[in-house]
């Protein structure tokens, strides 16, 4: 039998996992099962998590970002990915005249949070800022916010 056709043969016979992505909190959780427990091999824990041995590794090299994770809310606890923020100045700024305006029972819904954002940009100085969808992500405010 020819190298190509045993290398085909030998890909078909292999089984295949499923792609599985952990959430920030399994990461988080992983890392301090390894701490906890430094015998355990990657194996082991690629196993539990259904993932590879590889992906347990990266996840490890990374222990410190994982373990600063904050999980403090149920919204959190699901997330699969960190969303890096464009522009931390403004959302730290609405974030505060969110909670604020909440604490004073004032109601709000997305076109007055965009609009506050343009205004915040501006006496920031912040220049060609958009307060696009995509630049804010509204919807993960107001999912955070609760």
């Amino acid at each position: 039998m020819s190298s190509k056709k045993r290398h085909i043969k030998d890909k078909v016979s292999m089984s295949k996992r499923s792609r599985t992505i952990l959430t920030l909190a399994q990461k988080k959780e992983l890392c301090q099962k390894k701490e906890n427990n430094p015998h355990l091999k990657h194996i082991e824990i690629a196993n539990e998590y259904g993932i590879g041995e590889s992906t347990v590794s990266e996840i490890l090299k990374a222990k410190d970002r994982w373990l600063a994770f904050e999980d403090d809310s149920p919204q959190k606890k699901n997330l699969k990915r960190e969303c890096k923020s464009y522009f931390p100045q403004i959302e730290e700024a609405v974030s505060l005249w969110a909670e604020q305006a909440i604490q004073d029972g004032i109601t709000f819904n997305g076109h007055v949070l965009q609009t506050k954002v343009k205004k915040l940009a501006k006496l920031m100085k912040i220049k060609n800022f958009l307060a696009s969808d995509g630049a804010l992500n509204f919807n993960k405010f107001f999912r955070n916010m609760n």
